[in-house]
Order: structure tokens, then sequence, then C-alpha cells
């Protein structure tokens, strides 16, 4: 799943892809290698791999690695459906803040 992870940041469709649209994918690996038992150390290296190719991205993704970590997960709950709500849910939160970026710059 980590090699994974990298080997999607190389991808020029990924790198290109919408910032919000990079989070979502982002966040549904992380809460996937998280449900396969890698440690947050290995979704924390996945991210210091990401700062050669956007910083920002890089930063906002350790916080949501820290997220993704302590996020409630059910026994019994389908792992698919865990990460795509997690991912949704950080999507929601990029878009929000997208938003309210736009907002800040019409009143300045």
């Amino acid at each position: 799943m980590k090699k994974l992870l990298i080997a999607l940041l190389m991808v020029p469709s990924f790198a290109n892809a919408g910032f919000c649209d990079a989070v979502y994918d982002f966040a549904e690996a992380t809460m996937l290698m998280r449900q396969e038992g890698y440690a947050k150390y290995q979704a924390k290296e996945v991210v210091e791999e990401m700062r050669s190719v956007d910083n920002t991205l890089a930063n906002l993704m350790d916080a949501n690695v820290d997220w993704a970590y302590s996020f409630p997960v059910y026994n019994g709950e389908d792992k698919s459906i865990i990460a795509s709500n997690f991912a949704n849910e950080s999507y929601q939160i990029c878009k929000d803040e997208e938003k309210r970026a736009a907002n800040v710059k019409e009143f300045y």
C-alpha cells in the first residue's frame, strides 16, 4: 500500500489533479493503509515523499494522516466504505477551505 501511494504521487494525472481531488485520493489511501495495519509512521513517510512534489499538499496531508489514525473505525464496517467516508469528509473540508480563501481574496 505504501508503494502504491508513492506511485500515485508520481503519476502525472495525480500531480495535475485538482488540489481537493488529490486530497480525496490521498485520504482514501491513507485510511486503507491504517485499516490494513500499516503504522502511522509509514503513512508519514509517504507524506515526506510528497514534499518534493507539492509542499503545501504535503503539509495538509501530514495533518490528514494524524486525523486518519484517530478517526473512529467500528468493527463490522466495510473497509472501503470507511475509507470513502473519510475521503469525502477530507474533500469537503478542502472545498470549504478553498471557498473561504476565495471569499477572503474577494474581500481584500
